[in-house]
């Protein structure tokens, strides 16, 4: 449970802040200001409409939906994240999905899951991990060294869970509560996006969930939220609301969700992982999704995409993930990598006409590779050697065979 400092001593605080109102009143008039009618005070001022990030929906549970064959799912390491992918399940078809910052020069990548019937029922994009905001916009009221030394006391674990579970409207409660409830309230304003309809608090799973607004209505969108110590790691998914399928995948996504630090050298480990895999695998999206794993820990390598390319060619349906590789490649590398010719892709002019043009570079470089004579293998010393030895020993079976004219 949370300490503070005595009653008397906020009250005091306020009192410097706010002047001219009694001892008493003053904190229940200006909080309620604050919550109630999203007013702005020389001493405290948060951004933007603070009505949506006042109340919480309740916290929930997840609810709980059958999972049939668990070996048809595989887990991928993804950056930070370990994702839940049922990569197996001949349902399901997994593509990738890329889009580029040519500012930033980065790349926010995602993963689109699509049904039998190639219609999208879900999408997962992973988000840039983050520290849980602190107050940093010169808040008067939070510079006062009674109440800086009261918010270090706040312990992380609480501070989390109420940023997402606690109701902040009741303004009939203590000041040492006030402050708390300023404090968390202005955090929220910086945490949610002025597109959230909702949040609330997943309990059982440590999780969090943003509900956001979203221009097609039969899909539901949520950032998930997980913390580890004071980091916070969040995924945007999408789901088809009234699908099954989809609503199952949610599910094992939230539930299965893990956290593990990234570093360059699980490239190589997965990669090798890639090689392992029988050749049908590596020509599929089980395939692409070990290469595009490996370059998440590693995303300056575009060889690793290139690999990935190369493979889905050789494989067969694989149309949907070579457009989205081949259209990121053209938009940063201003190149397809492409090699052999894949029918039924859906591109832009230019990148067609550019992956035709390479396509054909590639045939001429095979063809004339194929053509140019067999360079001949250079011959080690003791070759050459043996080799005068014996035309030595011709030479004297020559000259013992010669006539001599005397």
């Amino acid at each position: 449970m949370l300490r503070f400092v005595s009653f008397s001593l906020i009250a005091i605080v306020m009192m410097l802040l706010i002047g001219g109102f009694s001892l008493t009143a003053a904190p229940y008039y200006f909080y309620f200001q604050i919550v109630e009618n999203n007013k702005d005070f020389e001493w405290y001022a948060v951004d933007g409409d603070t009505t949506n990030i006042v109340s919480p929906l309740q916290s929930k549970t997840l609810k709980e939906e059958s999972i049939e064959n668990e070996t048809l799912w595989s887990k991928f390491h993804f950056s930070n994240h370990m994702l839940p992918i049922p990569v197996k399940n001949p349902y399901f078809f997994v593509a990738p999905i890329f889009n580029f910052d040519k500012k930033s020069h980065s790349t926010n990548l995602g993963i689109s899951i699509s049904n039998a019937s190639k219609v999208k029922i879900a999408e997962v994009f992973f988000l840039p991990r983050f520290e849980i905001p602190t107050p940093s916009r010169g808040q008067r009221l939070f510079e006062f060294p009674i109440v800086a030394n009261e918010m270090k006391k706040f312990k992380t674990k609480d501070v989390w869970k109420d940023l997402f579970a606690k109701d902040l409207s009741n303004w009939k409660i203590s000041t040492e509560e006030m402050i708390y409830n300023l404090y968390l309230l202005d955090i929220r304003s910086v945490l949610f996006d002025q597109n959230m309809e909702d949040f609330y608090y997943l309990e059982g799973e440590d999780k969090a969930v943003t509900v956001m607004k979203y221009k097609d209505k039969d899909y539901l969108s949520e950032i998930i939220f997980s913390r580890r110590g004071k980091t916070i790691y969040p995924i945007l998914i999408l789901t088809q609301k009234n699908n099954v399928e989809a609503q199952r995948i949610r599910y094992k996504v939230i539930k299965d969700l893990e956290f593990i630090n990234t570093t360059a050298s699980l490239a190589d480990i997965i990669y090798r992982e890639f090689k392992n895999l029988k050749y049908k695998a590596q020509t599929d999206h089980e395939g692409m999704l070990y290469l595009l794993s490996a370059w998440s820990h590693r995303p300056s390598s575009k060889e690793l995409l290139v690999e990935a390319i190369h493979f889905l060619e050789r494989g067969k349906g694989n149309q949907k993930q070579l457009e989205e590789l081949y259209e990121y490649m053209f938009i940063r590398y201003g190149r397809t990598f492409a090699q052999k010719e894949v029918f039924g892709l859906d591109l832009k002019s230019e990148i067609l006409l550019k992956l035709r043009e390479e396509i054909e570079k590639f045939k001429e470089d095979k063809n004339k590779l194929r053509l140019a004579p067999t360079p001949q293998r250079r011959k080690s010393v003791s070759e050459e050697y043996n080799e005068i030895i014996e035309s030595t020993k011709d030479k004297v079976k020559d000259s013992n065979r010669r006539i001599r004219m005397n």
